[in-house]
């Protein structure tokens, strides 16, 4: 497994302050073959010379007034070069150097056309937040008796399968919910690592 190349999506805007933990935790992964596609949506923050500074393969800027979520994950995965790519949200810190390698393992299998780690709240999470992350991703999480449920912030996808159509630009919010609900539709499975934190 661990020679399959890997394209992680990073996509951030203005959180410096979560990159300076981010892309340190990256780097420290256990899986190794992997590129970095950054695309960042206007930072002004100090967030482009941290990107920079981790020499990503592709470093793509947009203004922030452009900024469409489908799009943007269309962009990162039109650029990379693997047929799994990872998306990360910049403010979403890997908790573990097998963060990476979890997420791969899922998609080993053809028939799962995406995989979503574990969130977890940061220390200073406002109390009614850390508890929709308890209900979405705890060990006894409601999601998990939800007609679907998917989060893109820590996730990967197949490229061969998001190849027949991507993610929907015409939506602004939950293009990851309604291109995984067409992903389940094909007959392929959707399915939460709760691992990869």
């Amino acid at each position: 497994m661990s020679d399959l190349p890997v394209s992680i999506i990073l996509r951030s805007f203005n959180e410096a302050w979560a990159l300076r933990q981010t892309l340190p935790t990256v780097a420290a992964q256990n899986y190794k073959k992997w590129e970095l596609i950054v695309i960042d949506s206007g930072s002004a923050d100090g967030s482009v010379d941290l990107l920079r500074e981790f020499k990503p393969r592709h470093f793509v800027q947009i203004p922030h007034c452009e900024y469409n979520p489908a799009r943007v994950m269309n962009h990162g995965m039109n650029l990379a070069s693997s047929n799994f790519g990872i998306f990360l949200n910049a403010d979403a810190t890997p908790q573990s150097s097998d963060w990476l390698g979890r997420l791969v393992a899922a998609l080993i299998d053809p028939q799962v056309a995406a995989v979503f780690g574990r969130q977890v709240p940061r220390p200073d999470c406002k109390a009614v937040y850390a508890h929709d992350y308890e209900r979405c991703f705890g060990p006894d999480r409601e999601s998990a008796n939800w007609e679907h449920f998917f989060s893109m912030a820590s996730s990967g996808i197949r490229k061969d399968i998001w190849s027949r159509r991507g993610f929907n630009e015409r939506m602004q919010y939950s293009e990851d919910d309604e291109y995984t609900r067409w992903c389940r539709a094909q007959g392929y499975r959707v399915v939460y690592e709760p691992e990869a934190v």
